[in-house]
């Protein structure tokens, strides 16, 4: 398995990744109708987007897909990129109305790195929680202490599973943004 690539969320012009989701569904090119495709293994989900806030607003601005369905999307047409993943949305300015808590971060720290799935809020330095409404921002939290200590509590090493019998959960988690309830004891 290979790590993913992560979503991108630009924050006060600096650009984090997001780890983690409560909510949501953020976008998904399947509910516009393209058939996505994995184009290699570091993205099995077929695309790759950037948000950004704009006015207290979440926006949909760049968007990688690999599909065989490219179609106009808020009335841009993607331009073909055969290099990387098949069709490039730029500038899209797509308003989404996503409701629920993203967790964006940066300054990954690379002993952490596990090479599957998505990596976890605790393997970067300066980790956000960002509370939307019908895409509308309603809070943001700084929650790098927090992944500080949990990082004192659990190790600086990288996700391991458990055991043999518990990995078929483990590369699940790996694999999913989903946030966990209980996120000051849950690693995700």
């Amino acid at each position: 398995m290979t790590g993913q690539i992560p979503d991108a969320f630009i924050y006060k012009k600096k650009e984090y990744a997001i780890v983690g989701l409560d909510g949501g569904p953020l976008f998904s090119p399947a509910d516009f109708g393209m058939d996505v495709r994995a184009p290699h293994t570091a993205c099995w989900r077929g695309y790759v987007a950037t948000y950004t806030c704009l006015d207290s607003k979440l926006i949909l601005t760049h968007l990688s897909v690999s599909t065989t369905t490219p179609m106009k999307l808020n009335n841009k047409t993607p331009v073909e990129d055969a290099k990387h993943f098949g069709f490039v949305y730029e500038d899209l300015g797509l308003k989404f109305p996503f409701t629920g808590t993203i967790i964006i971060a940066r300054d990954f720290i690379n002993e952490m790195y596990v090479h599957m799935g998505f990596q976890s809020a605790s393997s970067f330095r300066d980790v956000h929680e960002l509370t939307f409404e019908k895409g509308v921002l309603l809070n943001e939290k700084d929650i790098s202490q927090l992944m500080e200590k949990r990082r004192e509590t659990l190790g600086k090493e990288p996700s391991k599973p458990p055991s043999p019998e518990e990995l078929g959960g483990w590369i699940e988690d790996r694999f999913s943004l989903q946030i966990e309830k209980d996120a000051e004891e849950n690693d995700q």
